[in-house]
């Protein structure tokens, strides 16, 4: 296998995985709001900045956890 496909099959896996993890998102968006709806609660949407937020605090706590070890 040459170099450029082996980078090219790792830009296909990356993008797949986020791709997989968009839907994923949205899926449980949907989940949510469903039961939500049952409760006669307003709908939750999905906001990119907090998603953002959320993985920044999530590699943090990664981080602080290997640190402490």
């Amino acid at each position: 296998m040459n170099f450029k496909t082996l980078i090219f099959i790792c830009a296909f896996i990356a993008y797949t995985y986020a791709l997989t993890l968009k839907q994923f998102n949205y899926q449980m968006i949907c989940l949510v709001n469903k039961e939500r709806a049952k409760k006669k609660l307003p709908y939750l949407a999905y906001s990119k900045q907090l998603a953002q937020a959320a993985l920044d605090h999530s590699k943090y706590q990664a981080k602080k956890k290997n640190n402490d070890s």
